[in-house]
């Protein structure tokens, strides 16, 4: 049996739970699970906004070449925008689920 105190959700809990990878839903999702911490993937936009995201390209085009404003044009599978680093911190810390 695998020790849940080394299991790292790789992109938060979204294989088994079908949501979008890097989304906030994933992470937390992946908080309710007994496991020792998620990885996320961080990319900068051209204004150099932190954003998380995984691939370096959506459609096409590379991440750092947009500007975040224009990611906003942009939805992951369950409707959710691309998730600013900063503002994932922010609700995290307000879920009180630290």
């Amino acid at each position: 049996m695998i020790d849940p105190q080394k299991i790292i959700a790789h992109r938060g809990a979204w294989k088994d739970f079908h949501l979008p990878q890097n989304s906030v839903a994933a992470f937390f999702k992946a908080q309710e699970l007994p496991i020792a911490g998620i990885e996320m993937d961080i990319q900068f936009t051209k204004d150099e906004k932190c954003i998380i995201f995984h691939d370096d390209e959506i459609n096409g085009t590379c991440i750092n070449s947009l500007n975040y404003e224009e990611l906003n044009d942009f939805s992951l599978s369950n409707g959710e925008k691309i998730p600013l680093l900063k503002d994932f911190i922010q609700n995290w810390n307000n879920s009180h689920l630290l």
